[in-house]
């Protein structure tokens, strides 16, 4: 098992992700509900789950360029780095 991000195999980052997009599907099902009955955006449960889709979108985000054996900005690979994309699937690249 992996003991950190730089450890993890694409495999691995693949097999979360996956696992990630269930949940992020169901909250963002769940955010569009509460737009669509106009939710007031003050209340704490609208905020928060605003928030929980947020933060999974970054890391099912995050685990898809891991599965293709990138990590943009990973400062253990040197340097700040960011995320170059392509059209294609998996072919981003750190610069």
């Amino acid at each position: 098992m992996a003991r950190d991000a730089t450890e993890l195999a694409s495999e691995q980052a693949a097999a979360m992700q996956e696992r990630i997009r269930d949940a992020m599907l169901y909250v963002g099902s769940l955010r569009e509900r509460m737009d669509r009955r106009g939710w007031d955006p003050n209340d704490r449960l609208y905020q928060q789950t605003m928030k929980a889709y947020d933060a999974l979108h970054g890391l099912h985000m995050w685990l898809h360029y891991a599965s293709c054996g990138m990590t943009g900005g990973n400062r253990t690979a040197g340097g700040m780095g960011y995320i170059v994309a392509t059209a294609e699937a998996c072919t981003a690249r750190i610069v």
